[in-house]
C-alpha cells in the first residue's frame, strides 16, 4: 500500500474505498501536541485536501491515542510575551479548525487514552468511536491552565455547559461509559482483554464501516458541524455559584484559580461565536500560564515530584 507521508510523528496512507487514515506514531512512543506534530499534522492535512478523499479515518499505531500537549515545552511557551503565547496557541487551533472544515467526513479511533490536547483532536472530527477500556478527560487544570486548543469551546458545545464544566472544572479522568452516556463518545467498541491486536482491528475495521456510512449521508455531519460552531445556553447561575462553592471547598491549592477561571470562561464564551469563544479561551491560557501557581505545577510535574 502506497504511503502518502511517513514523518517521526505522523503517518498518512490509503485505506481503501477511497478513504485515508491518518495514523499518530510518533517515534518517541509517546503521541503528544508538541512543536513536530504541529508541523506534521499541518503537512497532511494539507495532502488531504489536495487527494479529497471520501473520508478522513484518524487513529494511532500507539498503547494510547494521545497523551495531549508536551509539557516539556509549556516552560518555553510561557515565558514568551503575550502576543507571541496567542500566536502559538493560534496556530494549533487553526490546525484544528483546518481538520473540522475538512469537505470530507472525519472519523477518531480513540484507544488506549485521549487527554488533553488528544480530547481537543478527537472533538474536531464528526465522530468518535473508542475500545471500551479507554480513558479521556481534560487534566489541564492540575497544571494551573485550562484546555487551550479548543476543549473549553468544543466540549460544551458537543455535551452541554453543566457537564463540560463538571469535566473541565475537575479535570479527572472518565471511562468509555461515561463519555457515551453524556455523548463525548458515539459508539463503543468492545475490548478483548486477552486479545490486544485483535481489539484494535475490530475498532479499525468499525471506524471505517462508520466513515462510509457518515459518506453516505453528509447532511448529517455537516449540521452538526454547523450545529456545534454556534452559540449556546450558559449555565444556571444558582448552578454555577454552586460549583464554584463545591471548588473551593475542595481545591485549595494552587490549581484552584484556574479551576474558578474555567468556569468562568465556559460561561461566559458558550453564548459567543465560536470563533470569538477560541479567542478568549487563549487569553485566559496565556494569562493563567505566565502565572506563578501554574509556573509553579509545571515545574513540579517535570520534575516528578
Amino acid at each position: 500500500m502506497t504511503i502518502l507521508f511517513s514523518g517521526q510523528r505522523i503517518a498518512l496512507q490509503p485505506l481503501g474505498d477511497e478513504l485515508l487514515e491518518l495514523s499518530f506514531d510518533s517515534r518517541e512512543g509517546i503521541n503528544k501536541f508538541d512543536r513536530q506534530t504541529l508541523v506534521e499534522l499541518t503537512q497532511t492535512l494539507t495532502l488531504v485536501e489536495a487527494v479529497g478523499p471520501r473520508g478522513l479515518l484518524l487513529s494511532s499505531r500507539q498503547k494510547v491515542f494521545f497523551a495531549g500537549g508536551d509539557i516539556s515545552e509549556f516552560i518555553a511557551r510561557f515565558s514568551l510575551s503575550d502576543n507571541d503565547i496567542l500566536h502559538q496557541l493560534e496556530e494549533f487551533n487553526q490546525l484544528l479548525l483546518q481538520l473540522s472544515d475538512l469537505p470530507c467526513p472525519t472519523v477518531s479511533a480513540l484507544n488506549g487514552a485521549a487527554l488533553g490536547g488528544g480530547m481537543e483532536i478527537a472533538l474536531a472530527s464528526d465522530y468518535r468511536l473508542a475500545l471500551a477500556d479507554i480513558k479521556l478527560g481534560f487534566p489541564e487544570v492540575s497544571l494551573g491552565i485550562i484546555p487551550g486548543t479548543g476543549g473549553s469551546v468544543r466540549l460544551p458545545r458537543l455535551v452541554g455547559i453543566d457537564t463540560a464544566l463538571q469535566w473541565i472544572c475537575h479535570g479527572t479522568i472518565h471511562s468509555a461509559k461515561q463519555a457515551l452516556s453524556v455523548g463525548l463518545i458515539d459508539e463503543l467498541v468492545a475490548t478483548l482483554t486477552d486479545d490486544r491486536p485483535r481489539s484494535l482491528q475490530r475498532l479499525a475495521s468499525r471506524a471505517k464501516a462508520a466513515l462510509l456510512e457518515l459518506g453516505e449521508h453528509p447532511k448529517s455531519w455537516q449540521q452538526r458541524r454547523t450545529e456545534l460552531r454556534g452559540a449556546h445556553a450558559t449555565c444556571s447561575p444558582a448552578a454555577l455559584a454552586h460549583l464554584q462553592s463545591q471548588l473551593e471547598q475542595n481545591y485549595n491549592d494552587r490549581t484552584l484559580t484556574a479551576r474558578l477561571k474555567a468556569a468562568q470562561t465556559m460561561q461566559a464564551s458558550i453564548s459567543l461565536e465560536f470563533a470569538e469563544a477560541l479567542s478568549a479561551e487563549s487569553a485566559v491560557v496565556a494569562e493563567l500560564g505566565k502565572s506563578a501557581n501554574s509556573q509553579a505545577l509545571i515545574k513540579k510535574f517535570i520534575n516528578g515530584s
